[in-house]
C-alpha cells in the first residue's frame, strides 16, 4: 500500500491541510485523501480488498494500509485539537476511529459500487459528515 499512498499524493494532501490552519479543511482532508485513492488507485485497492480474504500477503498489505489510515486520522484529530476546533465533548480516540470509519476507502467503494455514488458525492458527503461530527461551533 505504500506505493499507492504516494500515487494518490496522500502526503501532499495532508501537508496542505496542516499548513492551511483552517479547521474545515483539516476535517475534510480524509475525504479528499479517500477520493484521491479511489481516483488514482481504485482498481488496485478493489483487487486488494477482494484478494485479502484469500491471500495472507494481501491481507498484510491491507492491514498496513489500515494502520496508516488510522495514524492519519489521529493526526487530523490532533491538529483539530491544536486549532481549538474539535468539539470539546469528543473523546479523541473515538473521534479518530469515527473519522477513520467514515473516510475508509472500503466504505467509499461500497458507496460507489453498491449505491452508484460518483466521486464528487462521496467526497462531499464524507467531508460534510466529518465537519458535522468533529467541529465544535
Amino acid at each position: 500500500m505504500p506505493a499507492r499512498h504516494e500515487e494518490a499524493d496522500v502526503p501532499s494532501i495532508a501537508r496542505a491541510a496542516a499548513q492551511s490552519g483552517d479547521p474545515a479543511v483539516v476535517a475534510a482532508t480524509p475525504a479528499r485523501i479517500t477520493r484521491s485513492i479511489l481516483e488514482n488507485c481504485g482498481d488496485i485497492v478493489r483487487a486488494l480488498v477482494t484478494g485479502a480474504a484469500a491471500e495472507p500477503e494481501l491481507a498484510a498489505v491491507l492491514e498496513e494500509g489500515h494502520r496508516r489510515h488510522m495514524a492519519g486520522t489521529r493526526s487530523m484529530i490532533g491538529l483539530l485539537d491544536e486549532l481549538g476546533a474539535l468539539a470539546p465533548s469528543l473523546d479523541r480516540d473515538e473521534a479518530a476511529e469515527t473519522l477513520a470509519a467514515i473516510a475508509d476507502f472500503r466504505f467509499a467503494l461500497v458507496l460507489r459500487e453498491s449505491y452508484g455514488w460518483p466521486l464528487d458525492r462521496i467526497e462531499n458527503w464524507i467531508a460534510a459528515t466529518s465537519r458535522a461530527l468533529l467541529l465544535g461551533d
